[in-house]
Order: C-alpha cells, then sequence, then structure tokens
C-alpha cells in the first residue's frame, strides 16, 4: 500500500530471486514501471516485469526472445561478479 500511496512510478527489484527475494511485490504490479536490476544474469520469467537492465556482455541482444523483459543495455558490465567491487569495467 505504501508504494501506491506514494506514488511511485518506477520500482526496480535489486535482488531478483537472489538473497531474500520480496518478489510476490511486484506480482500486484503497484507501481507503472517494473525494473529488475538482478544478482544474477537471466530473465525473471515474469510477465509483471517490464525491463531488465543488463549489457552487452549479460544479456547479448540475440537473447532478447528468451527473455519476458524489454532490454535496457548499459555501454558498461551492469553486472558484478563475487570479487568485491574489485573488478575492472567492461567498455
Amino acid at each position: 500500500a505504501t508504494i501506491n500511496a506514494d506514488q511511485v512510478h518506477v520500482l526496480v527489484n535489486l535482488n531478483g530471486y537472489t538473497g531474500t527475494p520480496r518478489t510476490e511485490i511486484y506480482t500486484f504490479q503497484p507501481a507503472g514501471v517494473q525494473v529488475l536490476q538482478q544478482g544474477f544474469a537471466g530473465t525473471s520469467g515474469a510477465e509483471y516485469m517490464q525491463y531488465v537492465v543488463g549489457d552487452l556482455i549479460q544479456t547479448p541482444p540475440e537473447y532478447q526472445e528468451f527473455y519476458s523483459e524489454r532490454y535496457l543495455l548499459t555501454s558498461v558490465t551492469a553486472f558484478m561478479g563475487e570479487g568485491g567491487g574489485t573488478e575492472t569495467p567492461v567498455t
């Protein structure tokens, strides 16, 4: 109810299905646009997520047909590994 009361227009899921997911919130579509920026490379497979943030490495254009979300591609890699943030960005 807070998301609706706050009139959130874009809601970003930073968790995906990892950690302690609260994916059920998104099934109610509380925001007009719902975006997945997740901790693993892949699709949510959910019709209620409109976009996934990725890059040419994590989400190659030729794989778009396998995603339920539309791509939002960044110019550098958006997917960080488990190196504690010490990875060199790929441009």
